[in-house]
C-alpha cells in the first residue's frame, strides 16, 4: 500500500531522503483552484530535489498547469484517475497537504508557497527559488499572438483584466432564476474572500482602460460582460500564452497573478481581503487600501475554515471598503509600471 503523508514533521522528511530504493514514484495531490495549482508548481524542483529517483505523478484539478514540465511524469485529473491505482498504488509515496492550514500561513507570517513547502516538508531542500512555472510550447505562443492580433480593436495593444474570480452562485442558492446572473454573480462574489470588484466599479476601470488599449477581461463565459471589452473564451492554456503576449494586465487575487509570475509578466494588481504578502509576489505592482478597513487582509470568509464551500454568507461590517478603489487611482498606479505611460 502507498505511504500517505498528509501530515507534517520529520517523518515526512526521512521518508523523502531515505526511501529511494523503495519507492520509485512520488504522486502529488493538489486540491483547489487554479491559483493555487499554479503556485504548487514551485515544488516540483523541490520535490525532485529530494526524491532524485522518483518519477513524479501529479493528481489535481487543474491538468493543463502541469502539461509539458520537466519534472512531471505524468499528470492526471481527479475526475479520471485512469490507472493510477493499478500501476502506481504499491510502489509510491503519496504527498497531500492543505498549505492553508499551515501554521505559519495562518499566522500570517509564510507565503503560500512557503506554506506549501512546509506542509510537504520541503524546506529543508537546497533548491531555494519558490517561483511558479508553466511551460508553453512554441506553437502555443505563435497561437496566441494570432488571437492577439484578431482581437486588437484599432491596433491598440492588449491588456489583460481579471476583475473577478470563482463562479457564479448556482440558482438554487439564490432562490432565483438560472439567468438572473447579476444575482447569482452578487452572491458568488460574496464567497470570494473579498476579493472581487464590483461590476460598476471594473466598467469604470475598463473604460478608462479602453481609451488606450484593447481590454481583454479574463473571466468565464456567464459572467456579466463589461462593455467596450473582449473575453477571454479561450482554454486555460491559451490564457497562459495570451498572458505572456499582452502589454500587460490588473487583476485582483486570482490566478492571472500567479500566473504571472510563472511567466515572468507584470502588472498591477488589487488586494482586498487576502494579503499580497501571503499570496502576492514581488515582481508585480500590489496595491491595497489598509487605511480604510479596522481589520485589513481578514481573509474572510474564512478561507482556514473552508467555511464559504457550505453556502454560508458573511456580511463584512466595513461594507468592503478594502475594495473602494478610485479608478482614476487605478489607472495612474496602472501607468507607472514600467513601460506604460500616458504619453
Amino acid at each position: 500500500m502507498p505511504t500517505t503523508t498528509g501530515i507534517t514533521g520529520e517523518a515526512m522528511w526521512t521518508a523523502l531522503q531515505t526511501t529511494g530504493s523503495l519507492y520509485g514514484h512520488v504522486i502529488l495531490i493538489i486540491h483547489g483552484g487554479i491559483g493555487k495549482n499554479i503556485a504548487a508548481t514551485a515544488m516540483l524542483p523541490l520535490v525532485k530535489n529530494a526524491h532524485p529517483d522518483c518519477k513524479i505523478i501529479v493528481i489535481t484539478g487543474y491538468p493543463d498547469i502541469f502539461l509539458y514540465n520537466p519534472h512531471v511524469f505524468r499528470v492526471y485529473n481527479f475526475a479520471n484517475p485512469l490507472n493510477v491505482y493499478d500501476d502506481y498504488h504499491d510502489c509510491s509515496l503519496v504527498i497531500a497537504g492543505e498549505p492553508y492550514l499551515d501554521f505559519g500561513y495562518l499566522k500570517k507570517k509564510r507565503h503560500l508557497i512557503d506554506a506549501f513547502a512546509s506542509m510537504w516538508n520541503l524546506h529543508k531542500s537546497c533548491v531555494t527559488s519558490k517561483v511558479p512555472h508553466i511551460f508553453l510550447l512554441k506553437k502555443e505562443l505563435e497561437s496566441a499572438n494570432s488571437f492577439l492580433e484578431s482581437i486588437s480593436d484599432k491596433g491598440k495593444p492588449v491588456v489583460m483584466f481579471q476583475w473577478a474570480g470563482g463562479f457564479l452562485a448556482p440558482s438554487q442558492e439564490c432562490q432565483c432564476d438560472e439567468k438572473d446572473v447579476r444575482k447569482r454573480f452578487d452572491i458568488g462574489r460574496q464567497r470570494a474572500y473579498r476579493r472581487g470588484l464590483s461590476i460598476e466599479l471594473a466598467q469604470k476601470i475598463a473604460d478608462r482602460l479602453s481609451e488606450k488599449y484593447t481590454v481583454l477581461c479574463v473571466q468565464t463565459p456567464d459572467y456579466p460582460k463589461l462593455e467596450g471589452t473582449k473575453i477571454t473564451n479561450i482554454p486555460l492554456r491559451g490564457t497562459f500564452a495570451v498572458l505572456s503576449k499582452v502589454k500587460s494586465f490588473i487583476a485582483i487575487d486570482s490566478f492571472l497573478q500567479h500566473a504571472s509570475a510563472a511567466l515572468n509578466k507584470r502588472g498591477l494588481v488589487l488586494w482586498g481581503g487576502t494579503s499580497p504578502n501571503l499570496l502576492g509576489y514581488a515582481h508585480n505592482l500590489n496595491y491595497w487600501l489598509t487605511d480604510q478597513c479596522g481589520n485589513p487582509f481578514c481573509h474572510r470568509p474564512n478561507s482556514y475554515l473552508f467555511d464559504s464551500q457550505s453556502g454560508y454568507s458573511w456580511n463584512c461590517p466595513y461594507d468592503e471598503a478594502c475594495l473602494d478603489f478610485d479608478p482614476d487611482v487605478i489607472i495612474e498606479k496602472f501607468n507607472e509600471l514600467e513601460g506604460i505611460s500616458e504619453n
